[in-house]
């Protein structure tokens, strides 16, 4: 019975991506799937699994020492077993990735919600990233284990997990607060020396290093309905000629992002944390953490917000909590953000802005830029209105010494 009742669970999670990718397949033997995927917004390379592809030849460049620097913002050594693979073997991997992250999807524990996560799952945000053939799910696979092993206290291989994870994508670092506890020295401890090993790799391949924020600063040079980032709201002033791109939005949007989170700690009371370290709140710290970290450092494609998934366990049992009234609304306005922004691409994407492009002089298109730089700064609003119920919840589940730190309450006179 018991076995029974998780088939049922696990078949109604992915009821509604496997429907979707059904209906790919199925129109794929009659036409270029790509029209269907950029109709739900999904930017379809010629490619298919492109990313892992370019994975794959950026690990050889590297490891036969025919690394062009200057198109790769990533260190070299951390990525250098997927050498190994040949490159066409990128199509069958790029299945196996897919169908595993569902898998692992389909092992959340969702208890309330079946119906919404399903609906996630089969958002423009995921087929974009499974598309793809993103790396970012394998560090998606990859936090699932980091759950299990930190619920099982396993310090030694939590810690180097996080570290090799870092030396993928950096931003991953900001895990290192899962293995926070009440006790303050033993928890900086481990994040002084898990830093410590990741900054030994970056200097190692210094100038990777520098390339990857290079590589960031050209990837995005303005405000794009497909990424999303502290400083995207910024760039709307570029699309208008206010300021110049540089580096100022990105500075702008990370000192807010930063003044946000702390007035936020600054606010919270001791009496409204959540020390209850339930494998849901173990779940929303991977999610909120990884969330927090990369929108704060800039600009970042749709598909890294397929990591949010792991923060809706917690917000769907906080959403049908009847004792947490306050947190209860927040988690409704968090639930709507995130289904909002997973779901943006059907509002604003390639077939629209192709419209757009074929009619700049005439009525029509005029009306559709109005309409997508609109539709731009919204959904830019919808991720700062993500990040700012994400901190406040995250600063809640984290000890309490960080939250006190924050709010200054270590200061005050009794």
């Amino acid at each position: 019975m018991i076995i029974e009742n998780k088939l049922v669970n696990k078949v109604k999670i992915l009821s509604f991506p496997i429907a979707i990718l059904t209906c790919l397949i199925g129109y794929s033997f009659f036409n270029d799937y790509r029209i269907l995927l950029r109709f739900i917004g999904v930017p379809a390379e010629a490619i298919i699994f492109t990313d892992l592809k370019d994975t794959i030849e950026f690990a050889k460049n590297y490891f036969y020492g025919n690394l062009p620097i200057e198109e790769y913002g990533q260190l070299g050594f951390a990525w250098a077993p997927f050498a190994l693979i040949p490159i066409d073997w990128h199509i069958p991997l790029g299945i196996l990735l897919g169908l595993t992250f569902f898998y692992i999807a389909s092992l959340f524990p969702i208890k309330n919600g079946k119906i919404y996560f399903s609906l996630l799952l089969s958002s423009y945000v995921v087929i974009f990233a499974v598309e793809r053939g993103q790396p970012d799910l394998l560090i998606f696979i990859a936090c699932f284990f980091l759950i299990k092993l930190v619920q099982k206290n396993q310090t030694v291989f939590s810690t180097l997990l996080i570290i090799y994870l870092s030396l993928l994508k950096f931003f991953p670092a900001s895990l290192f607060a899962l293995l926070w506890n009440k006790k303050i020295t033993r928890s900086l401890l481990i994040t002084i020396l898990g830093l410590s090993a990741l900054a030994a790799g970056v200097l190692l391949e210094w100038d990777l290093f520098i390339e990857t924020i290079a590589h960031q600063n050209r990837m995005f040079g303005g405000l794009t309905w497909k990424s999303f980032g502290s400083h995207g709201i910024f760039s709307l002033f570029n699309s208008i000629n206010l300021w110049s791109i540089g580096a100022i939005p990105t500075i702008v949007g990370s000192i807010l992002c930063i003044l946000i989170f702390i007035m936020i700690g600054f606010f919270i009371k001791n009496s409204d944390r959540n020390q209850n370290k339930s494998t849901k709140s173990i779940y929303f710290l991977v999610g909120s953490l990884l969330f927090l970290t990369t929108f704060m450092l800039g600009r970042n494609f749709d598909y890294k917000l397929v990591f949010l998934l792991f923060t809706i366990p917690f917000l769907l049992d906080t959403f049908y909590s009847e004792n947490l009234k306050k947190e209860r609304l927040l988690g409704a306005i968090l639930l709507i953000a995130i289904f909002l922004s997973f779901w943006s691409g059907l509002l604003g994407g390639d077939l629209l802005e192709g419209i757009r492009d074929q009619n700049l002089d005439n009525l029509v298109g005029q009306i559709l830029r109005l309409y997508l730089n609109g539709f731009n700064v919204i959904k830019e609003l919808l991720t700062w209105v993500i990040f700012a119920g994400l901190s406040y919840f995250t600063i809640q589940l984290l000890p309490p010494w960080f939250g006190q730190t924050l709010n200054l309450s270590i200061f005050r006179t009794k």
